[in-house]
């Protein structure tokens, strides 16, 4: 195994006593993908376990609420059904809310999510191949290694989310928010990316080829 960073020994400590405190959620996550889950007081025990090794291929996340949203593929069916109801303003419609849902490897390949909520969501190695995900909120969200070939964030939020790995071949993401967002070795093929917003993003090892980044 191959370190690099060590943690900053004052940063630890106030996440020590934050997480101690806190009746929060703690993922740790490795850059292979895979990620452990603990809770509470054992995120203190995490910590510093990892500070001590100066464990660096390792990042910290949390959830506030403290829950992780578990959804079968006929559960993700139905709420996409509703959404469109939604969307075509149907009485029976009803906004998706995937809010911390774990869509892991998930199949939504041309799936209209206009406007959905998907914050926190974990889309990690998901199949979103022309799905529609305009004005969509993915605050967040983690598409670690996603297939986004083809779909459409025009205007998305994508702030502060991990793009790790993503391939975005013929990708709209004109006007998207990408501030602060992880896109360290992700792939960008005749992507669209007039008008977004990359401020703070990370685009270690990204390659862009043919990619439009102004506005005509």
């Amino acid at each position: 195994m191959e370190y690099s960073v060590n943690f900053d020994v004052f940063m630890a400590k106030i996440l020590l006593v934050y997480f101690a405190r806190k009746p929060t959620l703690c993922v740790v996550k490795f850059f292979g993908g895979r990620s452990g889950v603990v809770r509470g007081k054992e995120c203190f025990f995490t910590i510093c376990l990892i500070n001590y090794l100066s464990i660096s291929n390792i990042f910290i996340t949390h959830n506030h609420a403290g829950r992780v949203m578990e959804i079968t593929e006929q559960e993700l069916k139905d709420i996409l059904l509703k959404h469109g109801a939604w969307l075509n303003q149907e009485d029976d419609g009803l906004r998706a809310n995937l809010s911390e849902a774990n869509l892991t490897r998930a199949n939504l390949s041309g799936a209209n999510l206009t406007r959905a909520n998907l914050t926190r969501a974990d889309l990690s190695h998901a199949d979103l191949t022309g799905a529609n995900l305009y004005h969509a909120n993915l605050y967040h969200a983690n598409l670690y290694h996603a297939n986004l070939t083809g779909a459409k964030f025009s205007h998305a939020n994508l702030s502060h989310a991990d793009l790790t790995g993503a391939k975005f071949s013929h990708t709209d993401l004109s006007y998207a928010d990408l501030t602060r967002a992880n896109l360290a070795g992700a792939k960008l093929s005749d992507a669209n990316l007039a008008g977004a917003d990359l401020a703070g993003a990370n685009i270690t090892r990204t390659t862009m080829i043919a990619t439009k980044r102004k506005v005509d």
